[in-house]
């Protein structure tokens, strides 16, 4: 039998206005960067999801004996492998960098490192 779904938290008003608050005073004015860092996980996630498919294809390839098995698809392997690190990597400093303006305005510094961030964030 199939388990009844979870009931839904309702939040009392301090939570929901401590979420506004933290919307419009964080989340908002970075939201540009956040899209970006969207898009690049997408990215990442359809990188990831080549894999399998061009180890399928590997397979038939060498499968069938065909010579393009040694000439096209480590090259394609190669490049989906730089596009998932590219991705990755900006969406990595986009996600980093945006948590740590919000940490330092939070803190009205104007500019927070990452030595700086832990000592102040966490």
């Amino acid at each position: 039998m199939a388990k009844p779904p979870a009931p839904r938290t309702k939040l009392d008003h301090a939570t929901r206005t401590l979420v506004a608050r933290l919307w419009r005073d964080f989340v908002r004015p970075r939201w540009k960067r956040l899209a970006l860092a969207l898009i690049a996980m997408a990215v990442v996630a359809a990188a990831t999801g080549l894999y399998p498919l061009l180890i399928d294809w590997a397979v038939s390839l060498l499968s069938a004996k065909d010579q393009m098995v040694i000439t096209v698809v480590p090259p394609l392997v190669i490049a989906v492998t730089a596009v998932k690190a590219a991705s990755l990597y900006t969406q990595s400093i986009l996600t980093s960098s945006t948590a740590l303006r919000a940490c330092s305005s939070s803190f009205g510094t104007p500019s927070c490192t990452v030595a700086g961030a832990v000592s102040y964030c966490v």
